[in-house]
């Protein structure tokens, strides 16, 4: 286990080429499989992270929709490196080391040792939840169908309102 600032430095301290190569090489984690079941996992929470915003409207806070792709990519890079690699990410610079990483072109090169198959899985459940999302919650049909539900609700209530009104209209003019 190593921290990123680190690793940073000493892959610095590498000499061009090869050695640099076998430094980076040491610290994936070739052998590492990552269940489906924690992929989707993870990938639900980058796109939840990357697709939803709070903001504060007076003193009440409002969760609304909003397309992060850049937290996306930010997020998707920061797991791989957690999943696959030996190295540990400061609880409050996650930013600041990747852009440590990105500065000297580390990330591209973990993602390059990286098991491929497991990096292509991990991008296609990415694109799929993100996909999902979509389609279930922002597509015109989703909208429709939130948008008919309320129609039928409010229907529903102005109907027995109405129908409360007639009874009691309907007894008014019998006791007359």
């Amino acid at each position: 286990m190593m921290q990123i600032k680190e690793f940073v430095m000493k892959y610095k301290n590498c000499r061009e080429g090869q050695e640099k190569e076998r430094f980076i090489e040491k610290h994936i984690l070739k052998d590492k499989y990552v269940s489906y079941p924690e992929k989707i996992d993870t990938c639900k929470a980058i796109v939840n992270a990357s697709c939803y915003k709070k903001i504060k409207i007076g003193e009440t806070e409002k969760t609304i929709f909003k397309l992060d792709s850049p937290a996306r990519y930010f997020s998707y890079c920061v797991a791989m490196i957690r999943n696959y690699t030996d190295l540990v990410w400061s609880a409050d610079k996650n930013v600041e080391e990747f852009d440590l990483l990105a500065k000297y072109g580390l990330i591209d090169a973990l993602f390059h040792y990286m098991p491929e198959n497991e990096v292509d899985t991990m991008k296609t459940i990415l694109t799929m939840v993100l996909d999902d999302l979509m389609e279930n919650e922002r597509s015109i049909v989703s909208m429709m169908d939130g948008a008919s539900d309320g129609i039928a609700d409010m229907l529903n209530t102005l109907s027995e309102a109405a129908k409360g009104l007639v009874e009691e209209t309907g007894n008014d003019n019998k006791t007359e």
